[in-house]
């Protein structure tokens, strides 16, 4: 396993350095670049990956970064400018240089304000100790700035400071602009905040500003972790409250970012003792420090931290992001950076996850991951209810999930419907029809109400639409497909023809490939049959579908309730078949269990070469290491000449069946030279280890 992930690190490096060496870099530094993750320092001015400050803005139909970076052979700082399609990819496109007296030494900490078409750029001469002031620009295109004649612009008054300002952040507050600033105390030792404001008619020069912080500072460091400094304040705007997220500390002390809150504009409170955005952990990039932040509400209404950092002590600087999280008025960032199957994973309100019998649906346009699936949390033993409703939450690394509420609600009151909380709707299934525009989902229904009493519950699907992914979702029809007693299944889309599939279970006897109608809401007639098998355990269900490289291939599981099961992999040329089956996945796995868990999908990940992603889930975490043979039992169980193995109560005891505890176990597929998907258990993995 070593062996390989190493290999793809050297081909990754390999490829970086032939950019590098060939001055083509897009201002990503060799060393640390990665995958999908935002990891940015530009080299263009002095020849280092250094690049501090962020700031961004959208503009123009795309993302503007300013940033602080140095010129050659110790010329001073400029601030130059980064453009993105999508805030991860960016590349340096010009820079703005020292050229009035009072930036002669160098101009750096950019603040950017869109206003009436035009940007307006807040920024600090450099390298003048106490007479380091506030600048102003503006520009019509983002990128060739107007210096204002006036500058400096604004400077501090009183003899709480020692009359320096910099690191400007400039808000629209209440009908008026309210500018932001760092300044020292007289003796230069402690460094903290002031603010200025001016009317909404402002042209921002020189004697448009009033500081109302003339006797004393609004914000200064008294925790231990913010040292002697608080400086770079960046403001948004919630539900009418002033947002400041800060830097606490001097550089590399660690500098770290904090986060206040404020009615009036000049009041604040710390939202947390504690650091919102802590350094790194040893070995990682930003070790040293996670300082200097600037959060940018993207068109969307999303909120993105940026961030400066390195691992080196100050040699270098790059800038990152994060997405910051939103609940009454309390903002998160992500948590996770690897994937850890089997462990409790929580969405980005601190709640586990409720997206089982899952799949993944990207959307390119968007750039946003969608995960869906039961929502169990609240089947809990005894309580009567399956499950409800479908539940969906986005993400943009896979990593960290935001939940984005049930897109499809249960039914609570008409026993009769489908989507009663206490019917067994099982593993939702989401295609978009580009014909229709329309998101169709199917889900499996076990109709626990009027067949209660019958040997088998009768199945079938319920489906429904909707013209946004997240819904709200119509239903349009109930069907049993075929005429059949339909179980789980997966919706497959050949994306040559428009053509598509449905792969279900004709329960407990074989598994059936169906074409869909050109809407994805019914079948057309024409079918064929795989995998007949005589009873439980050995039929075939929760299939889960994917391709690659000209082949088709099938997971499935095999049937012993919510109990783990050895998994079978089979593959195709053709939708229909014929398959050949290539036996169990789940390589060293002595228990037969797929790793205790169930594939429910398969996800390819749109921006990685051949990174396949086995969903599965470990529906009950209850069960001990000495667990019996369940396909023996149910085969016992199902066979009329074999004498049970257990009794029921026996069978009841092995576990509660608490589904909402149930936890998810999501592995990379592997494949061997001649195409075989074999699956690995590991500890933790990271989407990044892959090209």
């Amino acid at each position: 396993m070593q062996k390989n992930y190493l290999s793809v690190k050297i081909v990754l490096m390999a490829a970086l350095n032939v950019l590098f060496f060939a001055g083509y870099i897009h201002g990503q530094p060799p060393a640390l670049a990665r995958k999908g993750v935002m990891l940015f320092a530009d080299s263009t001015g002095s020849g280092k990956f250094i690049s501090k400050d962020p700031h961004v803005i959208y503009f123009n139909n795309r993302y503007f970064m300013y940033y602080s970076s140095p010129q050659a052979n110790g010329a001073g700082w400029r601030i130059g400018i980064a453009q993105s399609d999508n805030m991860v990819e960016w590349k340096a496109i010009g820079c703005i240089k020292p050229s009035q007296e009072c930036d002669m030494n160098g101009l750096c900490a950019p603040c950017a304000k869109v206003v009436n078409g035009k940007v307006h750029l807040f920024y600090q001469s450099y390298g003048n100790r106490e007479k380091d002031a506030i600048c102003h620009a503006v520009s019509t295109d983002g990128i060739n700035f107007d210096k204002d004649p006036s500058n400096p612009v604004f400077s501090p008054s009183g003899a709480w400071n020692c009359g320096r300002a910099i690191d400007a952040e400039v808000v629209f507050f209440k009908n008026r602009y309210y500018l932001y600033y760092a300044t020292r105390e007289p003796d230069f030792k402690r460094q903290m905040l002031g603010v200025a404001v001016a009317n909404a008619d402002t042209d921002f020069g020189r004697g448009q500003w009033t500081d109302i912080s003339t006797d004393r500072t609004i914000l200064k460091p008294d925790l231990t972790w913010e040292g002697e400094c608080i400086e770079a304040p960046s403001i948004t705007v919630q539900n009418g409250r002033l947002y400041m997220f800060y830097a606490g500390g001097y550089n590399n002390y660690p500098q770290q970012t904090g986060v206040a809150v404020s009615d009036d504009g000049v009041s604040w409170k710390r939202l947390s003792n504690k650091p919102f955005l802590p350094n790194g952990k040893q070995g990682e990039w930003n070790s040293s420090e996670s300082g200097h932040p600037h959060l940018f509400e993207a068109p969307n209404g999303r909120t993105y931290l940026f961030y400066q950092g390195n691992s080196d002590g100050g040699k270098t600087w790059y800038i990152s992001n994060t997405e910051v999280y939103w609940k009454d008025g309390v903002p998160s960032i992500n948590t996770y950076n690897s994937i850890k199957p089997g462990q409790v994973w929580l969405d980005t309100d601190g709640k586990r996850i409720q997206a089982h019998g899952g799949s993944i649906f990207y959307d390119a346009a968007e750039k946003t991951f969608y995960w869906y699936g039961e929502n169990k949390e609240k089947t809990v033993p005894g309580s009567g209810i399956w499950h409800w409703g479908v539940r969906a939450y986005s993400s943009k690394d896979l990593y960290n999930w935001k939940d984005e509420g049930v897109i499809l609600p249960p039914e609570e009151k008409d026993r009769n419907s489908p989507l009663y909380f206490a019917q067994g709707m099982d593993r939702p299934h989401i295609l978009y029809n580009d014909r229709t525009k329309k998101y169709v989902m199917w889900v499996k229904i076990i109709d626990r109400i009027r067949t209660r009493d019958e040997p088998y519950y009768e199945q079938y699907m319920t489906i429904a639409t909707a013209d946004r992914f997240l819904g709200p979702y119509k239903t349009v029809k109930t069907i049993h497909p075929l005429g059949m007693n339909s179980g789980d299944f997966d919706l497959v889309m050949n994306g040559n023809d428009h053509k598509a599939y449905i792969y279900f279970e004709r329960v407990h006897t074989e598994l059936v490939c169906a074409d869909l109608t050109d809407d994805f809401t019914d079948v057309t007639g024409h079918y064929s049959c795989h995998f007949p098998r005589r009873q439980p355990p050995f039929v075939r269900e929760a299939p889960a579908f994917f391709s690659r490289k000209g082949r088709l291939y099938l997971i499935t599981s095999g049937t012993t309730d919510y109990f783990p099961n050895r998994s079978e992999v089979a593959s195709a040329e053709l939708f229909h078949g014929p398959w050949t089956v290539l036996g169990d996945p789940h390589v060293g796995d002595p228990s037969g269990t797929s790793f205790h868990s169930q594939v429910t999908s398969v996800f390819k990940h749109p921006h990685k070469k051949d990174l396949y992603i086995a969903l599965a889930d470990r529906w009950l975490t209850d069960l001990n290491d000495s667990m019996p043979d369940m396909e023996a039992v149910f085969d016992a169980m199902f066979s009329p000449d074999k004498k049970s193995i257990m009794t029921g109560k026996e069978y009841e005891a092995l576990s509660m069946r608490n589904t909402s505890l149930a936890d998810y176990v999501w592995l990379p597929i592997r494949f061997t030279a001649d195409g075989r998907p074999y699956i690995e258990w590991l500890d933790e993995w990271r989407i990044e280890d892959f090209e």
